[in-house]
């Protein structure tokens, strides 16, 4: 073997010699020369030797050479070095040729190629001739400032990087260039400019507005990376972008067939999130709905060939498109998904990823075992630094709730030792869902996740503000976990009674400012009156009892009884208490009929314990007076008024960069 290598290296003959460049002073020669350079040892030296002299355009065709060579990435690092560095001497000495807006565009481009920063004076000079660019100039230079990498890369210190401000600023600039010029965007550069400002998280809501109506424009062409790119940002960007997705809706629906299998994800993703909170949205709900059922045939055809990303988002939306009655929760696309994704892209996902999956396939009702236990699989081989609090909200409320049969306490077990590790920097919407779901796994089980909830406990102290639906599920978490039949805590000396002192802090002013829901409210209430040994909250509860005697016509029959039954056991025998059982009594007895007879039977047992024996809703139920019992003086189960936590949970970023200007 050593014999022929060395026969076929004295066949080759020696290494040819590096060419040995001539000086010259033409920029023209200059071009010329790297644009013979076909191999890239030869291209890497005539950058190396001539970047001294290079004036705009040199610079500009010697970066974008560089990002497209096969070159190794020292080597791709050293080019880059001296051409920005050439580059950035030329803009100090305001050299004339940098004042063309071409080789700007186009040097910016080549650098965020290159995965590098721009050069401080760069991004400046953008700033300063963004008004004079072409469309297409502008959104390359709006895809260079929104992609590329920040202050850490710059050539080992060739040159300064620009500042966010200033990044921000340029692009800003672009945008607003490109608004003026919309009639003489193509759908490309429209949609591009779109793309980066979402991408940069820039909100220039004039400039973006008319981009839009450009893109909306009939006689504008645009293709489907173009539409899921410009719909990404605008829902990213949560902008009022109504023309947009009606244009988008319509031409999903003649071409979604030929969708590319991250565009149609990221479409599905964009028209869920788009949805959320718009009520203009509401209009274009047969659209939307079209668009959407078009999509999830689509993503049942390509769901073999689609990635981690593609898969989480896609499911993420076809399961609230589900939950809003756009598409049917049983569609072949989540048995597509189920059958060709999961399984095969779980072992790759990353944790938010793969709460973001368990979460759909729970909130859509997929009851599919083998996905389930493959996500559970990769959950429990992540190591616990990958987790974050929304991540393992989204996991354990997934698992929690899911029905296809996969165990969810062992999985419950081995995530709680990073609920331990995060719990100092949880937020009360996740540390309630995260407690929620743990008291549900553990239900019936004789298990308790006391390092959680007692990590939780010692952090309850940072609690700052909280919703009411997630404070309801929080105190009710806690009663489940650790009440007794004597009205308190019996929680092994953890003394969780901290969490439950801190929801009532957070809970009284929602109460007092009748913020709360009545379902949030009745759940309060029922928790605190399970466990009001422990923790009476007797301000709480006045201001729960005055606000639900206010609200009273707005709750529904489970809701009020389970209030009117929390106010009766509660223990706190005060006027506003006693008032605010009477008026869920005589808001009831006008429905009487809706409340089959074990809800009319407790709401009785509730007016009796107050003494409103007089209410009207006696007269209206067929609950006969003389076998009213009084209330029990033991606690009792409150979780059969908890608030399921169905939160949407948006992702934050999308495919960043890997769409490119050419």
């Amino acid at each position: 073997m050593r014999f022929l290598l060395f026969a076929l290296h004295a066949a080759r003959g020696p290494a040819p010699r590096r060419t040995v460049l001539q000086a010259t002073t033409s920029h023209y020669e200059l071009n010329q020369e790297l644009s013979r350079a076909r191999a890239p040892d030869e291209l890497l030296q005539v950058v190396e030797a001539r970047a001294p002299d290079f004036n705009a355009v040199n610079a500009a065709t010697a970066l974008q050479r560089l990002a497209t060579a096969k070159l190794r990435r020292g080597e791709r690092a050293r080019g880059a070095a001296a051409a920005a560095a050439s580059a950035v001497a030329a803009l100090a000495k305001n050299d004339e040729t940098w004042a063309d807006p071409r080789p700007v565009a186009s040097s910016s481009w080549a650098l965020a190629k290159l995965g590098l920063s721009l050069p401080d004076l760069l991004v400046r000079q953008i700033s300063q001739i963004a008004p004079r660019m072409s469309g297409r100039e502008l959104s390359t230079a709006a895809w260079a400032l929104a992609t590329a990498q920040r202050r850490e890369a710059t050539c080992g210190g060739a040159y300064e990087a620009a500042s966010l401000r200033d990044t921000r600023h340029a692009l800003e600039r672009c945008a607003d260039a490109g608004a003026r010029v919309m009639d003489a965007l193509s759908g490309r550069d429209a949609a591009t400019i779109i793309f980066a400002l979402g991408t940069a998280k820039v909100k220039r809501p004039a400039a973006l507005k008319a981009l839009c109506r450009r893109l909306a424009d009939p006689s504008v062409d645009w293709n489907g990376q173009d539409v899921a790119n410009s719909c990404w940002a605008c829902a990213s960007l949560d902008a009022d972008a109504p023309r947009l997705f009606s244009a988008a809706a319509a031409f999903v629906a003649r071409n979604a067939s030929q969708l590319e299998p991250r565009g149609v994800a990221t479409l599905a993703w964009s028209f869920a999130k788009e949805r959320q909170g718009r009520s203009a949205a509401a209009a274009r709900a047969s659209d939307d709905a079209v668009a959407l059922k078009a999509l999830a045939v689509r993503a049942a055809e390509v769901a073999r060939f689609f990635d981690a990303r593609s898969l989480a988002l896609a499911s993420w939306a076809f399961a609230v498109a589900a939950r809003n009655d756009l598409i049917e929760p049983s569609d072949a696309c989540f048995q597509s998904l189920e059958r060709d994704a999961v399984a095969r892209l779980a072992p790759g996902l990353d944790a938010r990823d793969l709460a973001g999956v368990a979460w759909a396939l729970a909130s859509a009702g997929r009851a599919d075992r083998a996905s389930y236990e493959a996500l559970a699989s990769r959950a429990r081989a992540l190591p616990r630094k990958a987790w974050t609090g929304r991540a393992l909200a989204n996991c354990l409320w997934a698992f929690a709730v899911q029905t296809s049969g996969c165990a969810a306490l062992p999985l419950a077990q081995d995530l709680e030792k990073a609920v331990v590790e995060l719990a100092p920097s949880l937020s009360v919407r996740d540390a309630a869902a995260i407690c929620w779901s743990l008291s549900g796994i553990a239900a019936g089980r004789g298990v308790a996740f006391d390092a959680a909830f007692g990590a939780v406990a010692d952090a309850a102290q940072n609690f700052a503000s909280g919703e009411g639906r997630a404070l309801a599920n929080l105190a009710s978490a806690v009663v489940d976990m650790y009440g007794d039949d004597s009205g308190g805590l019996a929680d092994n000396c953890l003394d969780v009674r901290r969490i439950l002192d801190a929801v009532a802090a957070l809970a009284v002013p929602l109460a007092e400012s009748s913020t709360l829901e009545p379902r949030a409210l009745a759940a309060l209430a029922a928790a605190f009156a399970a466990c009001r040994a422990a923790a009476p909250a007797p301000r709480l509860m006045a201001a729960l009892a005055a606000a639900a005697r206010d609200a009273a016509a707005d709750f529904q029959a489970k809701d009020l009884v389970a209030a009117a039954d929390a106010f009766a056991r509660c223990g706190a025998a005060t006027p506003v208490v006693a008032a605010a059982v009477r008026a869920l009594g005589a808001d009831a007895a006008g429905r009487a009929q809706a409340f089959p007879p074990r809800l009319r039977a407790d709401l009785c047992r509730a007016l009796a314990a107050v003494g409103a024996t007089d209410s009207p809703f006696f007269d209206s139920s067929a609950a006969p007076r003389d076998r009213l019992l009084p209330p029990p003086e033991t606690s009792y189960a409150a979780n059969t008024t908890r608030v399921q936590i169905l939160e949407v949970v948006p992702y934050s970023s999308l495919f960043p960069g890997d769409d490119e200007v050419e």
